[in-house]
């Protein structure tokens, strides 16, 4: 019975770690263009969602040298799976106006695998990528690992890229995420309750043996 409590323990852990590694941050702060501010301008989340990989960008709000006007056009990714043969769907309230595979050139001498653009009209209906917005979307047939695999560029190897437009002074300026700025992986709050139950499980499994132990020992001898 102890040995069975021990190995649901260990499974529970080994459960959980499984999905401790499956989603990671990406946080856009190294800049390419002299005179942007040395900030984090936006973050990305990649989960593994069974056979499908989740998107979240969000635009950090309150970055100083930006201002309230700036807003995200594009992003752009690294991808070195096989060939995406699933779909791509919007699943967020922020439109995107444009999702491509394998764009033509390169952009800032990265050749990224795929790109994203983002409404960058003024007009009344027009909705800017701005502070605070989040923009999300599903891959379908994906690997999230395939995201992982940092290229060369102008700039430092970098995994994506994010063009941020309107900043004050009508600048325009670019920010990739480098290996510094990749956190992997980000815990979900089922993978802590999972490897808390089975370090209580072990633990159990340890104090019960102690005080068998102990019981045994002061048994009398025969004489």
């Amino acid at each position: 019975m102890l040995k069975k409590k021990m190995w649901l323990g260990l499974g529970l852990m080994f459960a959980a770690s499984g999905a401790y590694a499956q989603s990671y941050v990406m946080n856009f702060g190294t800049p390419l263009n002299s005179g942007a501010p040395a900030a984090t301008v936006a973050t990305l989340t990649l989960t593994q969602d069974g056979g499908d990989v989740d998107f979240s960008l969000t635009k950090v709000s309150g970055v100083s040298g930006l201002g309230g006007s700036s807003f995200i056009s594009e992003l752009s990714l690294t991808y070195s799976g096989s060939a995406l043969l699933g779909s791509f769907g919007n699943t967020g309230s922020q439109a995107i106006g444009e999702f491509k595979v394998d764009p033509s050139g390169k952009n800032a001498g990265y050749d990224f695998a795929i790109q994203v653009k983002f409404p960058t009209s003024n007009g009344k209906n027009s909705d800017r990528f701005v502070d605070g917005d989040v923009a999300s979307w599903t891959l379908t047939n994906a690997n999230v690992s395939s995201f992982l695999s940092s290229i060369p560029g102008s700039g430092a190897n970098a995994f994506g890229m994010v063009h941020v437009q309107g900043a004050l002074g009508g600048s325009s300026f670019k920010y990739v995420v480098t290996q510094d700025g990749l956190i992997s992986p980000v815990p979900e709050a089922q993978t802590w309750v999972s490897m808390l139950a089975g370090l209580g499980v072990i633990g159990l499994v340890f104090a019960r043996r102690n005080k068998v132990g102990a019981q045994r020992s002061r048994l009398p001898s025969a004489a």
